[in-house]
């Protein structure tokens, strides 16, 4: 019997030899966490954006205060060929979205992307 969104053995043994690498984990670990950080800061400005802060590789935004729906928001940024995560109405708001921490160009686009939005 196969698990919801199975992966193969090659993919299983890569994953297990990046785990082994402590080094390395150590590494992505503290650049997920500095990013997550630097994206939060960047964004805390902006009036009505609430931030819930991540501990994992992505952070989730609620638009709502700011009068703006998420799916508008993951709309614009398809526009500048960005992907954000749309998640579902929630606690009576829809001005939910989720963006994944990428590389540091990628977030600095993320950003900006934002930013731009909720500034228009």
């Amino acid at each position: 019997m196969l698990i919801p969104w199975n992966v193969g053995t090659i993919v299983m043994w890569a994953g297990l030899a990046a785990l082994e690498d402590q080094e390395g984990l150590r590494q992505r670990v503290q650049f997920n966490n500095s990013e997550i950080m630097f994206i939060e800061e960047s964004l805390s400005d902006i009036p009505g954006l609430t931030i819930h802060h991540s501990y994992g590789n992505y952070i989730l935004f609620d638009g709502k205060a700011t009068g703006r729906k998420g799916k508008d928001v993951i709309d614009f940024a398809l526009t500048r060929s960005l992907i954000f995560r749309p998640q579902s109405e929630m606690y009576d708001s829809d001005g939910w979205f989720r963006i994944t921490i990428g590389t540091q160009e990628e977030n600095r686009l993320a950003i900006a992307a934002i930013r731009d939005f909720f500034q228009a």
